[in-house]
């Protein structure tokens, strides 16, 4: 079974046995219903799945994992404060505060353009995809791959 996302790349990445019995043990001790410990694992192996697709797909290399999907929730906030921008709710210089801030947030979150793309990819097939491999998906390994491609890219 493919290698789990958690922790350090600097440390061993858990199997995703070992991921999901502390997963269990942790939702256990808090008192999580049965369905609450079954949806738990099943998202876990989820990822597990997605990931493992990327690292076929080139988004993650051979040994690869996403360690956070904050990645798409700043890029929500950027394009939150693009609308607020477009429907007046705030002030040019408001809105790219905000874009600018949500993307230190960005480069403190993840050490490599490419890995910024690869969570943010996984955060939206997570929410959008429900593991179809259809156009949501497919939209995100695109736009890695033209940006990884291109000499202009971040």
């Amino acid at each position: 079974m493919p290698p789990c996302s958690c922790g350090s790349p600097a440390l061993r990445t858990p199997s995703c046995q070992e991921w999901s019995d502390s997963v269990t043990s942790t939702l256990s001790r808090r008192g999580a219903s049965a369905t609450d410990l079954a949806e738990a694992d099943e998202s876990l192996r989820r990822i597990a799945r997605y990931e493992a697709r990327f690292r076929a797909d080139g988004l993650l290399p051979p040994d690869g994992v996403v360690t956070t999907t904050v990645a798409y929730d700043y890029g929500r906030a950027v394009n939150l404060a693009r609308w607020g921008l477009s429907a007046r709710f705030c002030y040019p210089h408001e809105a790219e505060q905000a874009i600018v801030h949500a993307g230190a947030l960005s480069k403190s979150a993840y050490e490599s353009w490419e890995s910024f793309s690869a969570a943010y990819a996984l955060g939206r097939v997570l929410r959008f995809d429900d593991e179809q491999y259809g156009t949501y998906y497919e939209q995100n390994v695109t736009a890695h791959r033209l940006l990884a491609e291109s000499e202009g890219s971040p």
